[in-house]
């Protein structure tokens, strides 16, 4: 298993160089990653699509979802609940990208288990009501439109590969965009000794990296340098920050001096969980979340 760091540089050299390899039964295929103006361009594709939908006889969410109530598969209290839930989860998520202690995570986890099951319940029957809902179709569109055409037989990327989104290499694709937008990857490999020292030295003018304007440098080379231009401002800007956060790119992101959760990251270990139980009994999730 690679290690995340591993993981991050290997992201970076496929964002440098602007493509990724994909390896299926003993072939290479090269993924060009698409310009910050190709992307752009899927929100109008993604609307276009959703308005030929619509016309077209397919019902939106919010029909599908009304007429679900109607016959009892839904209910209004299903719909809020889904919606709560979701932003519990959304938060536990981002508390736990925050904690460095694998024990600290593994404890949080069970405490927020019921929750996520309950979500994933939920939203899996919501799901089934609206998976062939305009707005799915548009999704669908503007998904395959992110490869179709970008993935090619050749190192040159000359000889596009037909039908890129079937099969797969299509699914080998998506796991590699899912890896390059993973916001923790694109902060580790930002904060990488080569690209990170470059950018310190080109930050008036970071684009020039990559010896591009803005309509051909592509989403994830944008993405990288708007992160790395994050970690430089809170290392130019906040006091005293630790060296144990200095070292680690997530740490840093995350940082916040005037932040109890930033404290605690940094400074509390397993004795202080221990302290807790002791006194409590037990952990809640919201001691890991305050």
């Amino acid at each position: 298993m690679k290690s995340n760091n591993k993981i991050a540089d290997l992201i970076m050299v496929d964002i440098l160089r602007g493509y990724s390899i994909l390896r299926h039964e003993n072939k290479k295929f090269y993924f060009k990653h698409f310009s910050m103006l190709d992307y752009l361009g899927l929100d109008e594709l993604e609307e276009e699509s959703y308005e030929d939908a619509i016309k077209s006889g397919i019902k939106s969410e919010e029909e599908l979802l009304e007429r679900a109530v109607e016959i009892g598969f839904w209910s209004k209290e299903l719909e809020e609940e889904c919606k709560s839930l979701q932003w519990a989860v959304e938060k536990h998520q981002n508390a736990l990208d925050k904690m460095q202690d694998r024990a600290q995570k593994l404890i949080f986890e069970r405490s927020t288990k019921e929750t996520t099951e309950r979500f994933e319940e939920i939203q899996s029957k919501r799901n089934k009501i609206i998976n062939y809902s305009a707005e799915s179709l548009a999704l669908r569109k503007r998904s395959s439109m992110l490869i179709d055409g970008s993935i090619y037989k050749d190192s040159d990327l000359k000889e596009p590969m037909e039908d890129a989104t079937d099969g797969v290499v299509g699914l080998l694709c998506f796991g590699k965009i899912k890896d390059l937008f993973d916001r923790n990857n694109l902060i580790r490999a930002c904060y990488s000794n080569l690209f990170f020292e470059s950018f310190v030295y080109q930050s008036k003018n970071p684009i020039a990296l990559f010896n591009k304007d803005f309509a051909s440098i592509t989403v994830f080379q944008s993405k990288l340098l708007a992160f790395a231009n994050i970690l430089l401002n809170k290392l130019k800007n906040v006091d005293k920050i630790p060296e144990a956060v200095k070292d680690d790119a997530v740490k840093l992101y995350n940082y916040d001096k005037d932040s109890k959760v930033a404290k605690e990251n940094t400074t509390e270990g397993m004795d202080d969980l221990k302290a807790k139980m002791k006194k409590n009994g037990k952990i809640s999730s919201e001691d890991l979340l305050s």
